[in-house]
């Protein structure tokens, strides 16, 4: 994934090595009868973009300044743009986590396989199976 990347950060551009490129995922969450979190696909990022997209955590341990800093210098966006999008993206985090998510992995179908499940559709109630759910 992060040699079809160049070995580079996807958001910033940090070439890998002195900064670490990791993998991340990219959900999209679809309201209705029945919730759907899909995966839309995974990205190349580095370090310091990887904690931006989670918010909720950063503030455990002192991140959250260095979130801000991320965000206001990719985007090269003002001081008060940026806290009012963690702001955001942390309320969206709760929100989500009070939602019982059906799972949708088909974007994997032909690189993985989960038993029971052949078209990587994983209906909410069986989540607990896969461990992602308590």
């Amino acid at each position: 994934m992060c040699g079809r990347a160049g070995d580079r950060c996807e958001v910033c551009g940090a070439l890998g090595g002195a900064a670490r490129i990791d993998v991340h995922e990219v959900w999209s969450f679809q309201q209705g009868k029945r919730p759907v979190q899909r995966l839309e696909r995974v990205v190349a990022l580095c370090v310091d973009c990887r904690r931006t997209q989670y918010v909720h955590r950063a503030g455990d341990d002192g991140g959250l300044d260095l979130v801000v800093c991320t965000l206001m210098e990719v985007n090269r966006w003002p001081f008060e743009w940026a806290v009012r999008n963690v702001r955001q993206a942390d309320s969206g985090c709760l929100l989500r986590r009070a939602t019982g998510w059906d799972l949708d992995l088909s974007v994997l179908d032909g690189l993985i396989a989960i038993e029971g499940y052949p078209g990587l559709y994983v209906p909410f109630p069986d989540r607990h199976r896969l461990g992602d759910v308590k």
